[in-house]
């Protein structure tokens, strides 16, 4: 050997050699631990969404829920409204006495004033009477004539009781219809049909809530508490109701909406129309949009 390979046989190897060893196990303990890190990072975003998703889908749920129970009891009302009316028209002789005859030139002249009085006062919005069949006898304040097609009606003459819920009425709107049978003498004289249009069931449900609120059926929008708006989110309201129960929408000028559907069924359970009830969360969208960009 020379003197420089005797020196590294009787002292070792390369003190810098040594030292690489430790660095080199420092490195990886390095790396191993930012990779453990990086993998926590990403099971809590990934967590994180996961549970962003599930509040989601509670809260939409909770939207869905709480619009249609606001609904219902609105519609109750509307119901219970016009059962104050009932009284002074079971109880009116003259009415139920053209009723039993058949004599609608009698029965207008005694209906009509119950009627204005009635409309007047918004227990109701239309009124119709008929005979034990569902014949039309008297109809305000459009005129109206063969036999109803109102399940509720007919009902309320084959089980002689007051029979309640949504129906179309025979001109196609979209009423409350609250039917009960009227007697003479202890005898079946006919059917009392009182209705109110959902015009005003709308407007308490935007007031409860401040939503814009639409019925959509078949023939398109056929109630509204805000002309035109439902065209600012969508060009086919059709597919809003043929979508989600629970949907975002955006406007031209950047604001959020939730939208629910929620259908409004016939006594029978067959749905008539939906309910379109659109809540502005502009300002909490744009939170939680906030909140995403820092995760």
């Amino acid at each position: 050997y020379s003197d420089k390979n005797q020196n590294k046989a009787r002292h070792g190897a390369d003190p810098n050699a040594q030292r690489s060893h430790p660095m080199s196990l420092k490195m990886r303990l390095t790396l191993l631990a930012l990779g453990a890190l990086l993998f926590a990072s990403i099971a809590l975003i990934g967590t994180a969404r996961m549970a962003q998703s599930e509040a989601e889908a509670r809260f939409e749920a909770l939207i869905l829920s709480s619009k249609a129970e606001l609904w219902g009891k609105i519609i109750s009302t509307e119901v219970e409204r016009m059962g104050t009316g009932m009284q002074g028209l079971t109880r009116d002789r003259n009415t139920l006495a053209a009723m039993a005859a058949g004599d609608r030139a009698a029965l207008a002249d005694s209906a009509r004033p119950t009627f204005n009085r009635l409309s007047a006062s918004e227990t109701l919005s239309r009124l119709q009477l008929t005979d034990t069949r569902g014949q039309v006898l008297f109809s305000a304040p459009a005129d109206a004539s063969g036999v109803t097609r109102k399940a509720v009606v007919q009902q309320a003459l084959a089980e002689r009781a007051v029979v309640q819920g949504l129906q179309r009425d025979d001109d196609g709107t979209l009423v409350t219809v609250l039917a009960f049978p009227m007697y003479q003498r202890g005898q079946l004289a006919g059917a009392g049909v009182f209705m109110r249009t959902l015009d005003t069931a709308l407007s308490d449900l935007s007031m409860a809530n401040e939503s814009r609120n639409f019925i959509v059926g078949q023939r398109g929008v056929e109630y509204t508490t805000d002309e035109g708006f439902l065209q600012t989110i969508t060009t086919d309201p059709a597919r809003i109701v043929a979508g989600d129960s629970v949907q975002r929408a955006r406007d031209g000028e950047g604001h959020w909406y939730s939208v629910a559907v929620i259908p409004v069924p016939a006594p029978d359970g067959q749905a008539l129309a939906h309910l379109v009830s659109v809540s502005d969360y502009t300002e909490s969208f744009n939170s939680q949009a906030n909140i995403n960009r820092l995760a």
